[in-house]
Formats: C-alpha cells, sequence, structure tokens
C-alpha cells in the first residue's frame, strides 16, 4: 500500500476533520450556546460580534501599554467581556454573570486614573502613543458594541448591568487612552474648528 493510499484510510469522515471550521455557517447562520441557530444579522450576533472585535484590539492593546497597572487592568476587562458574551450567547440565562460589582470596579478604576491627569478642558484629536491611539480605537468599538447591545435590548431585553458595564467600560477607555499617551509626554491635541 502506498502511503498515500494509507493516509487516506486514515483520515476521518469530512465533517470530523477539524474544529475550526464546521462549514454550519456557509450560509449565513451561526449557534448560539443553547444549539439554536441564527442568521448572522441577527441583533445578538451582532452584539457578539462587536464583543469579539472589542476584546481582540484589548489584547492588542494589552501588547502595546506603557503601564503594567494598563496592562492588568485590560486583562480584567477581557476576562468580563467573555462573561458578557456568554450572557449574550445564552438567553436562558444559564452560566457566569457579570453584576453591578463589576460595574464598581470599573468607575473606581476611572477615578483613580482619571485623579492622575491634568484636568480636561477641550475635546483632544484620537492619537498619540502607540497604546493610547488602539486605545481611542478600541472606545470607538465599544460605544459600537454598546450601540448593537441596545438594539438587543430593545427587541430581547438584557440585564441592565451589560449596559452599564459597556458604558462606563467606554469611558474607562478614554481615560486609559489619555492616561498612556500622559505617560508617553504626548501631547493632547484640540480639534480646530
Amino acid at each position: 500500500m502506498t502511503r498515500q493510499k494509507s493516509l487516506k484510510s486514515q483520515a476521518q469522515p469530512a465533517k470530523f476533520r477539524s474544529t475550526i471550521y464546521t462549514r454550519q455557517g456557509d450560509f449565513g447562520t451561526t449557534a448560539l450556546c443553547t444549539g439554536e441557530r441564527l442568521s448572522k444579522r441577527q441583533p445578538r450576533v451582532q452584539v457578539l460580534g462587536a464583543l469579539d472585535e472589542l476584546n481582540s484590539w484589548l489584547g492588542y492593546v494589552r501588547s502595546l501599554a506603557i503601564d503594567k497597572k494598563v496592562e492588568s487592568a485590560l486583562t480584567q476587562i477581557q476576562h468580563h467581556l467573555f462573561i458578557i458574551q456568554a450572557m449574550v450567547a445564552n438567553p436562558n440565562n444559564v452560566g457566569p454573570k457579570l453584576s453591578q460589582k463589576n460595574v464598581d470596579w470599573l468607575e473606581s478604576r476611572c477615578d483613580s486614573l482619571d485623579a492622575l491627569l491634568p484636568k480636561l478642558t477641550h475635546f483632544i484629536l484620537p492619537g498619540g502613543a502607540p497604546s493610547g491611539a488602539a486605545l481611542h480605537v478600541s472606545r470607538t468599538i465599544c460605544r459600537r458594541a454598546e450601540r448593537a447591545l441596545i438594539d438587543l435590548h430593545e427587541v430581547e431585553p438584557v440585564e441592565s448591568a451589560l449596559l452599564k458595564y459597556l458604558n462606563r467600560l467606554s469611558d474607562f477607555l478614554f481615560i486609559l487612552a489619555r492616561f498612556e499617551n500622559h505617560r508617553a509626554q504626548q501631547p493632547e491635541i484640540a480639534p480646530k474648528y
């Protein structure tokens, strides 16, 4: 028997060849934790996509972070985002939960970091150090995820802690961007208009 035939005989059926692709989403649907399949255009799936994008950006920002406190906070936020994704992907309300305690955690981080920054007296152009600029991008993705969550909430109510958390998170990402730029001694440029 040739080596090629031997390998073919050992191959598993096509549906078991990969754990990465299943081919089940080839026609525009995806599965929730419950097994229910939804169109990838559904509000719930839009929220999940925006949260996934945000989490990936935050992983990128962690690789650029100047300050270890920023890196640590971003890691914790990434864990929180996975909890939010689990809650959104499981409308039967089973599994891990995000609560007001997590919102309070964000607020305390906002207050402590904001106290270290110069008073903001004008709008600023997004940019600065690589980590600061990437945090500004993350902030805008967070706002998009928040809008998607509100769209879902209008048709299928979600827990209020999720709405509060994403609203607070975009504020915190703005503060983190300012903090990283301050640490990098990057000036805050006011827009000209």
